[in-house]
């Protein structure tokens, strides 16, 4: 793969005016997202460690 013309690319994604390409593979719902978290994160255990993290539950202990 060559280089990349990042004005060409600016130009082509602001101007209305040029289509933008099909979506392919699109994902959605609860299953697809958990599917991505767990490759993403590698097991239950990390995705659990992560959320956590971030949001503690109600009456969980710091």
């Amino acid at each position: 793969m060559g280089d990349i013309d990042y004005d060409k690319l600016s130009e082509q994604l602001t101007d209305a005016a040029t289509p933008l390409p099909e979506p392919h593979n699109v994902r959605t719902g609860a299953a697809a997202g958990r599917e991505f978290l767990l490759g993403e994160y590698g097991g239950e255990t990390a995705v659990n460690r992560a959320m956590r993290r971030g949001c503690p539950r109600v009456g969980a202990s710091s």
